[in-house]
């Protein structure tokens, strides 16, 4: 079976994400509290490179009224490669983001692998699910207010 051309899959997940004819890619306990799409400043609409995402810390936790506010850069191989994630504010204390706020999907916990059948929301909910862990939690709660 061929894979999905990348600005196809691309549009069809912009779709879902401004909620087209009511879809969305994120559901569960996730739901209403991730949010994403195109950044139509920085994006000319047909790379659809640059997008932007807000994630809403997990509730009944210190962090369940920070509101994570990130980039994300959708590389020209993609879905092949994974869609990169940069946190901008506030700061988090998690494994897998380094000093610059970029995301290694590899360090996620719990193990999270990247592949082509994935979209920007799977990679948006590991996120926010080790936004659960309770080292973050506790080392997260005073970065209210700070920034990458």
């Amino acid at each position: 079976m061929a894979a999905m051309p990348r600005n196809f899959k691309l549009l069809e997940e912009y779709d879902c994400a401004i909620g087209k004819e009511g879809k969305s890619l994120v559901t569960g306990k996730h739901m209403g509290l991730i949010h994403y799409g195109l950044d139509e400043e920085r994006d000319d609409n047909t790379n659809l490179h640059h997008w932007r995402a807000s994630i809403i810390g997990p509730q009944d936790t210190n962090l369940g009224e920070f509101m994570y506010e990130m980039v994300i850069f959708v590389p020209d191989n993609y879905p092949k490669a994974a869609p990169k994630v940069k946190f901008i504010q506030p700061k988090v204390s998690m494994g897998a983001v380094n000093s610059k706020g970029e995301v290694d999907p590899n360090k996620l916990d719990p193990k999270f692998r990247w592949s082509p059948e994935m979209n920007i929301a799977d990679i948006l909910r590991a996120i926010r699910e080790n936004l659960y862990n309770n080292s973050v939690i506790k080392h997260s709660q005073n970065l209210q207010g700070t920034s990458y």
